[in-house]
């Protein structure tokens, strides 16, 4: 099954700003894909892995990846990726921080985060957003009932004192068809704390199609 993602859910991380500009482009790097059908994100299957990722636009080229996933329902699904991402914001706002038509690098997994493995391994931040430092954290998206909604940036495959899965809906997949992760990324550019970043709206509403 080819799988086609647009990964606006990642960026859930700034608190009490506005966002008031669409983006025209984001770049991701993603080195890993796996599901699972427990809400606790454990017995994850591999769907696909590289070491040496391309940057995908996912508003021109969202195909990220492509792997066969057997027939059922999946309630937790996660990605390796760099936490160094990039945008173009389509209009200029809060200048000089957001100009339209210039490329922007977030990262999106600052120092003091940690995330978890799907085999158990720490993975801890090491950057700011005024100060990027590549780090390859995992994201989760679950449908458990104490996956997180808001203030949350999706690096842990179950609920702790630090953070949690964000809130997905259940994927009922046939092998042999193509699906995309999607979710609504008008107005997501903002002014977050003196530079140009991505911050999706609360609660996070994420679909397949």
């Amino acid at each position: 099954m080819k799988i086609a993602a647009f990964l606006m859910v990642l960026f859930g991380l700034a608190m009490n700003a506005q966002a008031v500009i669409s983006p025209t482009s984001l770049k991701v790097k993603i080195f890993e894909m796996r599901v699972s059908k427990n809400t606790d994100c454990s017995g994850a299957v591999r769907v696909f892995s590289t070491s040496s990722p391309t940057p995908v636009d996912f508003f021109s080229n969202p195909d990220f990846g492509s792997g066969v996933i057997s027939t059922g329902t999946y309630h937790c699904v996660m990605f390796h990726i760099s936490d160094i991402v990039s945008f173009i914001p389509e209009v200029s706002n809060y200048e000089p921080l957001c100009v339209a038509g210039t490329s922007f690098s977030y990262d999106i997994f600052e120092s003091g985060a940690t995330s978890v493995s799907p085999d158990g391994v720490a993975i801890n931040g090491t950057g700011t957003s005024t100060i990027p430092s590549e780090d390859d954290p995992w994201i989760y998206l679950s449908d458990s009932p104490t996956a997180i909604t808001t203030n949350n940036g999706c690096f842990q495959p179950t609920k702790t004192g630090t953070g949690g899965p964000c809130v997905m809906t259940p994927l009922t997949l046939l092998s042999d068809q193509a699906h995309s992760l999607v979710m609504d990324a008008d107005l997501q550019v903002e002014d977050g704390g003196g530079t140009c970043i991505l911050n999706p709206t609360s609660p996070l509403v994420i679909s397949i199609r």
